[in-house]
């Protein structure tokens, strides 16, 4: 999965992400799903999201604050961006 396919995969999806097993670990949008997806890989050191809305600005502060996203959080955020596209 290339890194938010420059937006592709929060604003092109078909059907709407399930959250459900992301939700304990704080995250409550499929933006933040995908930044800390991208942050939790160990060859990214920095992400620097584009946003037009200045209130996505916290959302994806929350992102870079979550730490340690397990491997079957990742595996899961890439089959349900596979299953919503």
């Amino acid at each position: 999965m290339e890194p938010l396919d420059k937006g592709r995969y929060v604003k092109g999806l078909r059907r709407q992400p399930d959250l459900s097993p992301l939700v304990t670990g704080g995250i409550r949008t499929w933006g933040q799903a995908l930044l800390a997806w991208v942050l939790a890989d160990p060859r990214i050191s920095v992400v620097i999201p584009a946003t037009s809305r200045p209130e996505r600005v916290d959302e994806n502060a929350v992102a870079g604050s979550i730490r340690g996203l397990p491997q079957e959080l990742r595996d899961y955020i890439r089959r349900e961006t596979e299953r919503c596209l």
